[in-house]
């Protein structure tokens, strides 16, 4: 049975609102599909920027605990750490290279 035939043959059996009912139905799905492919394209760029931030939050509080830390500002012989440090701590949470002076 060809599609025309059994086109012809669901005419039969339906009024015009059955169709039109089944015609919307089908509009809805085709929209439901497309709002459900920009929701995982979403999801899937959400989650990437999730990953990416987690990241950065974890370089940060290395850092602040680095910077937080009593033991490194030791007023001993030698220089503190944080002074010696010259910032690599904090450029390597912030992700940016220092310009060599």
């Amino acid at each position: 049975m060809n599609a025309q035939e059994r086109l012809e043959k669901c005419k039969q059996f339906a009024n015009a609102d059955d169709i039109d009912w089944l015609i919307d139905q089908v509009q809805k799905k085709q929209e439901l599909e497309v709002r459900c492919e920009i929701r995982d394209e979403t999801v899937k760029y959400s989650g990437g920027k999730l990953n990416e931030l987690e990241q950065q939050i974890r370089r940060y509080e290395e850092a602040l605990q680095f910077y937080a830390d009593p033991k490194i500002y030791n007023e001993g012989y030698l220089p503190p750490a944080v002074l010696t440090d010259g910032g690599r701590i904090a450029e390597k949470a912030l992700h940016k290279p220092l310009s060599n002076k």
